[in-house]
């Protein structure tokens, strides 16, 4: 799960971020990115490494960790300590000072898609699932691998937005 980044996600129940595999023990954990994300039971990180969870929701709160833990305006994030003995490394800041998270693409029950950007928001603690500003995919440039920034910049420059 190396710096493997899970976005915009419910989980109903517990997160395990490592495999345990019967007879051997846990999988491979080192590192990743939980962002804009709702958990209704336990984060369990089991052997998770320089990990970073920025707006999550934990209902059950989190259990576990190695080092480097970076919890930002996440909802059930363990206390911050530092230091050697009494628990793992780990830095809880209450609130994210300024975010707008990634913009994505949705379909409609007609199949129409649309690009939702969120909008920049400060202060904020948790997730939040709100759509954002709505550009219908009329208004969107979809450039190629074999599009060259000229192309893309062309398109910018009429007022589309643009997904990579």
């Amino acid at each position: 799960s190396q710096a493997a980044p899970v976005r915009r996600v419910i989980v109903d129940k517990d997160l395990n971020l490592a495999q345990f595999v019967s007879g051997v023990g846990m999988g491979y954990a080192s590192g990743g990115f939980l962002g804009n994300v709702q958990v209704g039971g336990s984060i369990i990180s089991a052997s998770q490494q320089q990990w970073c969870s920025r707006n999550v929701g934990v209902a059950s709160g989190w259990q576990g960790a190695v080092w480097n833990m970076v919890f930002l305006g996440t909802q059930g994030a363990p206390e911050s300590h530092c230091g050697r003995e009494g628990g793992a490394p780990q830095v809880s800041i209450p609130e994210t000072p300024i975010i707008s998270e990634k913009p994505f693409i949705t379909i409609d029950a007609a199949g129409k898609y649309s690009l939702q950007v969120p909008p920049v928001q400060r202060a904020r603690v948790g997730p939040d699932f709100g759509l954002g500003r709505r550009v219908p995919f009329e208004e969107v440039f979809v450039a190629k691998d074999t599009d060259t920034a000229a192309e893309i910049n062309r398109h910018l420059a009429v007022g589309l937005d643009v997904v990579l």
